[in-house]
């Protein structure tokens, strides 16, 4: 009958990088640090989750880590969670080196109770034409395998958007499409440090034919690591800076493979964009971490 769910696997020194992190400050609110040490297996996964019989399921937090190859059904997990349990906040990390990536619940997309939704690892966010998450709040998507055409989405309720990319991809017309139907977000974060520059791959985008109403009337802050300054990067940061009334900080930290005169051109050309808000701080730094990574520059 708990209403909080908890499964860590603990193999080896890797799960430092989770623990000590996001996934780390979600499990924090469940146990203390002695409770950290507790090794799960995910094979008890199943069969807790079948005698489990609370009606509301505030927080499943699930991390498979280790050379796990065999079949392991999380989305009959995720499926239970929210249509049996309906769950609040929902937090899965793999770190597995199974061929094929986690599957999740068609019901996720639909689920209306979700506030939080972390994902993290080898899943494949296979996102249908028809989706409904009217309570998320914060989403965040790290390394994973992302399927979404964003303008069908509307997340009326997300304040916080964390965006990392693992490769190049043509990301930043779909991100606008997001955007678009996020009228309430606040905090906008964006992260390409770990992708490998390409010389000949190019962006595309172009301006919306309307303003994302969360430019107009609700983002404040606007953080940017691992900045590249190619064409279309520069010309979505100037309509953001434009557009955005109530923005109160915008932070870029340049890839470290450039070159020192390279990232004071860049800043210079940031610099020089026009800023509708007036009272917004344009900052920088080359070592910050994501996503409050300007907290070390005050």
């Amino acid at each position: 009958m708990v209403p909080k769910l908890g499964y860590l696997n603990i193999k080896d020194d890797t799960h430092k990088a989770f623990t000590g992190g996001l996934f780390g400050r979600l499990l924090g609110r469940l146990f203390d640090k002695s409770d950290h040490q507790q090794r799960c297996l995910w094979q008890f996964v199943d069969k807790s989750l079948q005698v489990h019989k609370a009606p509301v399921l505030e927080i499943l937090a699930i991390e498979l880590i280790g050379p796990f190859r065999c079949h392991v059904d999380v989305g009959k997990w995720i499926a239970n969670a929210v249509d049996r349990r309906r769950v609040h906040e929902l937090a899965l990390v793999t770190t597995w080196t199974a061929v094929e990536p986690a599957h999740l619940s068609k019901t996720l997309y639909t689920c209306d109770t979700i506030v939080n939704l972390y994902l993290v690892g080898n899943i494949l966010v296979d996102v249908p034409s028809r989706v409904f998450l009217p309570s998320v709040v914060s989403n965040v998507l790290y390394y994973v395998l992302l399927h979404i055409w964003c303008n069908s989405i509307n997340f009326s309720k997300l304040m916080e958007c964390n965006v990392t990319l693992s490769a190049e991809l043509d990301w930043l017309e779909p991100l606008m499409g997001l955007l678009q139907n996020s009228p309430n977000l606040k905090d906008l974060y964006i992260d390409q440090t770990l992708i490998q520059l390409e010389e000949d791959f190019s962006l595309s985008w172009n301006e919306p034919s309307s303003v994302p109403r969360c430019f107009s009337a609700h983002l404040e802050i606007f953080e940017w690591k691992g900045y590249i300054g190619r064409i279309k990067e520069k010309e979505a940061i100037k309509y953001i800076f434009a557009n955005s009334k109530c923005l109160k900080r915008a932070g870029f930290s340049m890839k470290s493979t450039f070159k020192v005169k390279d990232r004071e051109k860049m800043m210079k050309e940031l610099e020089s964009m026009s800023r509708v808000s007036t009272s917004s701080q344009l900052l920088f730094s080359t070592q910050l971490d994501f996503p409050s990574f300007m907290n070390e520059m005050y």
